[in-house]
């Protein structure tokens, strides 16, 4: 059952990489199977970001299940769908737990003030200019 918990997780931590890359082949994929006169063009498509997310991490899911069966380990649903969702949240539970005090949605002014998420400027403010600063960004300072 641990088995599946693992795949499961690693499939939730790979959604963001993984969906660079199937974005890549559904909006191009003549490019991508090297034959352009033979693939309709798709990228006609409406797909937004939610949709390519929930389908990477459904077909993650799936191979992770996949994965699973080949391998002849007992599987748990609770335990597969626990660690996909903990995997996927996994970077933002780490910031969280990195700094409680802090909102995942915060914005920051050009002044480094922090805005809360969802408020508007206030007539004679000049508004916010950028997002919170990323990982990295924080890192560096």
């Amino acid at each position: 059952m641990i088995a599946s918990f693992l795949l499961s997780f690693l499939a939730g931590l790979l959604v963001l990489p993984v969906e660079r890359l199937l974005k890549a082949r559904i909006h191009d994929p003549a490019r991508a199977l090297g034959q352009d006169d033979l693939v309709p063009n798709v990228a006609d498509v409406p797909f937004d970001a939610a949709d390519m997310r929930i389908l990477t991490f459904g077909l993650l899911m799936l191979v992770a299940a996949i994965v699973t069966w080949m391998t002849g380990a007992d599987s748990s649903a609770y335990l597969a769908i626990a660690g996909g969702i903990l995997g996927y949240f996994t970077t933002d539970l780490v910031a969280v737990l990195r700094n409680p005090n802090r909102s995942l949605r915060e914005q920051v002014d050009k002044w480094g003030n922090v805005v809360p998420a969802g408020s508007e400027p206030e007539a004679g403010e000049p508004g916010i200019v950028a997002e919170q600063p990323s990982r990295e960004e924080e890192m560096a300072r």
